[in-house]
């Protein structure tokens, strides 16, 4: 039982070992020996992270709230996808969609959601676009000229009070829309 164990051991030290010296090699083998070293291979952005969504979302519902006015802030990364979705008590189940609809549109055309309803008179397609909410309330996030994601509110009585609020979270994080 013994000279089992004994084996057993040796074996798993030498295993380890193994791995230990491969594991040495590959980590100081060039990066052409793992693929391509071109920096066009691999693509960075900026995404806003979760901490400064957020602040912007609490600093926006204080800004509406203070108002009078319950809403919904969603902030979105570049891509559109959810960071962050905010809705203040007393804020209507339909506000959410616009809340988002606002930040995947500000985020997708780079441009504040309320710029595009000008957009829209002139290229009425903007209006059927899915997922895309051009009323006034979406503002891009840039940092560094870099877009970062988007905001959009939702629930004020105007999207021109719903924009105001967005700036307003914009500025809370140091960034102008």
């Amino acid at each position: 039982m013994i000279r089992k164990l004994t084996l057993a051991s040796i074996t798993a030290l030498a295993a380890t070992a193994a791995v230990a010296t491969y594991a040495t090699q590959a980590s100081s083998a060039s990066p052409k020996e793992h693929g391509s070293s071109d920096p066009h291979v691999v693509v960075q952005h900026k995404v806003i992270s979760l901490a400064s969504a957020q602040k912007l979302a609490n600093a926006a519902q204080a800004a509406c709230t203070k108002r009078g006015f319950a809403v919904t802030v969603a902030v979105v990364d570049p891509d559109g996808v959810d960071v962050l979705v905010q809705r203040a008590d007393g804020a209507t189940g339909a506000t959410v969609v616009v809340a988002r609809d606002k930040a995947h549109a500000s985020a997708g055309f780079q441009s504040p959601s309320g710029a595009l309803q000008e957009q829209a008179k002139s290229n009425p397609g903007f209006v059927s676009l899915p997922d895309f909410v051009i009323l006034p309330g979406g503002e891009p996030i840039f940092v560094d000229k870099a877009l970062a994601g988007g905001v959009g509110v939702s629930g004020a009585p105007s999207g021109d009070i719903d924009d105001q609020c967005a700036k307003t979270g914009l500025a809370a994080i140091g960034l102008n829309s």
